[in-house]
């Protein structure tokens, strides 16, 4: 564990370019739209649970750039840097005026479940050249569409149609290697283990959100993140679609719920919008989405 836990400390250090955007971008467009939907009422556990849909906003991002014709380091940078601005302004609504409980709950506890995960998880990339399994070449193909100048969108969705391939996947990846000017096999591999570390996250705030118990939300999010091979086990076949899909499962989840229990239409409309990012990233989510609705129809009938 020792060994594994100071790897994880070196490729932080490593991948600290493609940390950093990928978390400041993906938090700052959930701040957006937190910003947008924010009420006074709401608990804190929901607002950060908004929070992490901004990992689907910023798959579907990319395309709407390339359809564009704004997939370049000005249209990126540009976007990035108003992913900033929202984060740090929603961030300062967030602590100030806040008391220590509060600030505890609200950012140490989450900050800690998903620093030592994302440490343990990195951890698994030492030693690593290229991605694992033979889904990654092909993965990585697609990501590289978007760097052709003269590929237009109309190609880019049909070359991915060809391959039934999850689109938002290609799409954060893209950002991040555009943002850093640098397009490298193992960034795939960086994007799946974070949001290994993202999964326990989400399920706590979740889990908090649903049951008020901070204990319940942090059990939760240790099993999640210890107690079962998969989804980390996926890595090993390259399937970061299908874990980005999970990873943020629960936090869409979260969200649907609290628009459904305030009957809030404009907040429902927004998660069909939230709900199409996310089958964006892993089509098979839609299955998952359909179970819900009928648990829901059952549950209200």
């Amino acid at each position: 564990m020792f060994r594994l836990i100071s790897d994880g400390i070196l490729l932080c250090t490593v991948f600290w370019k493609e940390l950093l955007i990928l978390t400041i971008s993906g938090f700052g467009m959930g701040a957006i739209c937190a910003l947008v939907y924010y009420k006074k009422h709401r608990q804190s556990s929901f607002r950060f649970s908004f929070i992490l849909t901004g990992f689907g906003i910023m798959g579907l991002f990319p395309f709407v750039l390339k359809f564009l014709n704004v997939f370049h380091p000005i249209g990126v940078f540009l976007a990035f840097g108003i992913s900033i601005i929202a984060l740090l302004g929603w961030s300062r609504k967030r602590i100030v005026n806040r008391n220590l409980e509060n600030i505890i709950v609200d950012w140490c506890l989450p900050s800690f479940i998903f620093l030592f995960f994302l440490i343990i998880r990195l951890g698994y990339l030492r030693g690593l050249l290229f991605p694992p399994y033979s889904d990654s070449p092909v993965h990585f193909a697609n990501v590289k569409l978007f760097f052709e100048e003269d590929v237009t969108s109309r190609y880019l969705v049909d070359k991915l149609l060809d391959h039934y391939y999850h689109f938002g996947f290609h799409g954060i990846v893209a950002w991040v290697s555009s943002v850093i000017g640098d397009l490298r096999p193992l960034t795939l591999a960086f994007v799946g283990q974070y949001f290994l570390a993202i999964l326990p996250l989400s399920v706590y705030f979740w889990v908090f959100s649903e049951t008020g118990s901070v204990l319940a939300g942090f059990a939760s999010s240790m099993l999640a993140g210890l107690g079962w091979n998969m989804p980390a086990y996926a890595a090993n076949w390259g399937k970061y679609p299908a874990i980005i899909g999970v990873a943020l499962l629960p936090a869409f989840l979260d969200v649907v719920r609290m628009a459904w229990r305030e009957a809030d239409k404009k907040l429902l409309a927004f998660c069909l919008v939230l709900s199409g990012s996310l089958v964006w990233i892993h089509t098979r989510i839609a299955i998952l989405f359909l179970f819900v609705t009928v648990a829901i129809l059952f549950v209200k009938i």
